[in-house]
């Protein structure tokens, strides 16, 4: 029995170990009495506290089922009430191109030296991770030159950031969706542009623009965490769930009247955003009357709930409003990973994002309705 659990402990910790992720950066020209790495995943921001093998060479271990959510890597040291950013800076083609909040490949390695541009500071609310809590902090920006990486992900995150790739927005739509697609031909396997895709999913305002990007990615890269969110959103017609309906408690369809076009808007008692966009909404009801349905699904959690309930008495909502079950799960499969969110399901049940703030978005609204 004895030999069995060892031999499970072992077998335990060997998985463990395998599992683990290792990247290791060398700075020079300036010391740091600790490094830590920060990774922000889909819901959370995760710290992992460096080891200095060798003076000025740390090393970072992190689960592989981290690499696998993250959205960000960044780096930084703390000391009582100052913390210093690493600011990376790397020439690709002749432009010279930064980031704070970059990506890493697993048993990677980077070189950097402590750049000319030398160091810049501001005081800022900031997180804590030993205390556990937002702190008054000094922070101050340390510039370095990445004089060796063989991580090409680090590349491709800096490239996406210069871009804008993770900061979609409708300014110039056409240009900005064939830069992108030229970016993914570019780092077809890179999981930093799969998760900023991912993240901006609902904001392109044709999903065959999103799909002529998401199949430049190699094929390893479609059933990752990522990969799947935007397979998932993707899917040709709406997920037509059971949802509570707020007023009344009973469970009911999203889309009541398949037979015209329903306006789904994502909302929450917290989102401010959203609240502002109520007498749009109402105005566009006004509009187009009976040839359009309109629903509000609440991504609020149990402690928030009565806080929609009292907003939709304040506002007068002449709109159902609906509960989700189980929020995040309903979230992430219905792609809302951002407020406030609007999808157009048309009568075929075909869905897509509409961004009714902007004429643009509007238009195209109405002349869906219309037509």
């Amino acid at each position: 029995m004895k030999i069995l659990l060892s031999l499970l402990l072992l077998i335990g910790n060997s998985f463990y170990l395998f599992s683990q992720n290792i990247l290791r950066v060398d700075i020079n020209g300036k010391k740091y009495a600790n490094l830590i790495l920060k990774v922000n995943v889909e819901k959370e921001v995760l710290f992992f506290e460096g080891i200095e093998k060798e003076p000025n060479s740390w090393v970072f271990s992190y689960p592989d089922s981290v690499y696998k959510k993250a959205i960000f890597f960044s780096l930084f040291s703390k000391e009582d009430s100052i913390q210093n950013d690493i600011v990376l800076h790397q020439k690709v083609e002749n432009k010279e191109l930064f980031c704070i909040s970059c990506f890493y490949s697993p048993k990677s390695t980077t070189v950097l030296s402590y750049d000319s541009i030398g160091s810049s500071s501001y005081n800022a609310l900031a997180y804590d991770f030993r205390a556990k809590r937002r702190v008054m902090t000094k922070n101050i920006r340390d510039h370095f030159s990445i004089i060796h990486t063989d991580d090409s992900e680090l590349t491709a995150a800096m490239v996406s950031t210069d871009s804008k790739f993770s900061e979609f927005k409708q300014d110039n739509y056409t240009n900005r969706i064939d830069e992108f697609r030229t970016i993914v031909k570019r780092y077809p396997r890179s999981s930093a542009l799969m998760a900023r895709l991912a993240l901006n999913a609902n904001r392109f305002s044709d999903k065959n623009d999103l799909r002529s990007i998401f199949n430049q990615f190699g094929a390893s890269l479609l059933e990752t965490f990522y990969g799947e969110k935007i397979r998932n959103y993707l899917m040709d017609r709406f997920p037509n769930s059971l949802l509570l309906n707020v007023a009344t408690g009973a469970t009911e369809p999203i889309i009541l009247k398949p037979e015209i076009p329903t306006l789904v808007v994502f909302s929450a008692s917290w989102c401010i955003p959203c609240h502002k966009m109520i007498p749009l909404v109402k105005e566009i009801n006004n509009d187009l009357g009976d040839r359009l349905a309109i629903v509000y699904i609440s991504v609020d959690l149990e402690n928030t709930r009565d806080n929609w309930k009292k907003m939709l008495k304040q506002e007068k909502f002449p709109f159902r409003s609906l509960f989700p079950v189980n929020v995040n799960a309903f979230k992430q499969r219905i792609g809302a990973t951002s407020l406030p969110l609007c999808y157009l399901v048309e009568k075929d049940g075909f869905f897509s994002a509409v961004e009714i703030r902007s004429q643009a978005g509007k238009n195209k609204l109405y002349e869906t309705v219309m037509n």
